[in-house]
């Protein structure tokens, strides 16, 4: 009986071992394959956020081939979940890192392919995380129309939540950056 056991107990661990094997296998390939395919969606939206950048460099800027970008963007977008907070990611480094024209262009790529729509959603999010993170990137490209959506915000029990929600009002509120304080 003490031998069967023994079998027995030496077969389970070999099965498990096994299927942890099987489980760190697959979780290596996933995170590979999702690597890769988040390296093509950046580097084609990297492509078309270059060549929109040309084109506003340009004295006179064909609308046509803008709204061609524009709508191959917007596409992008619609086809991979993680396209919008990808290309939201690089329009950032784009206005952190260029100034004037550039910077504004950002803002406006923003608004046009309908990228706030994916921050304004973040402020529905459970997370309190998501949330700030939401309020960051709104407050980062100055879309105002949010404000009365973070306007709520100014009295969060998260910290981190409250003081962005703060900062945005003081960043996009420019005629009374301290209104808030009233209510």
């Amino acid at each position: 009986m003490t031998s069967g056991f023994i079998i027995s107990f030496g077969l389970c661990v070999i099965g498990i071992a096994f299927v942890l094997i099987l489980v760190i296998l697959l979780s290596r390939w996933l995170k590979t394959r999702g690597i890769r395919r988040r390296g093509k969606v950046d580097s084609r939206m990297l492509k078309e956020i270059n060549a929109l950048i040309i084109l506003l460099t340009s004295t006179d800027m064909p609308e046509a081939s803008y709204r061609y970008h524009i709508k191959s963007l917007k596409a992008l977008v619609a086809t991979n979940r993680f396209a919008g907070q990808i290309m939201i990611d690089q329009l950032i480094a784009v206005k952190k890192n260029f100034a004037g024209a550039s910077a504004s262009f950002a803002e406006r790529l923003y608004i046009h392919t309908g990228l706030f729509k994916v921050s304004v959603n973040k402020l529905k999010s459970l997370s309190s995380f998501t949330k700030a993170v939401g309020i960051r990137e709104l407050t980062e490209f100055g879309y105002h129309p949010a404000l009365s959506g973070i306007f709520r915000f100014l009295r969060s029990g998260n910290q981190i939540v409250r003081e962005e929600a703060l900062i945005a009002f003081l960043k996009m509120d420019r005629k009374n950056p301290l209104g808030f304080l009233h209510h």
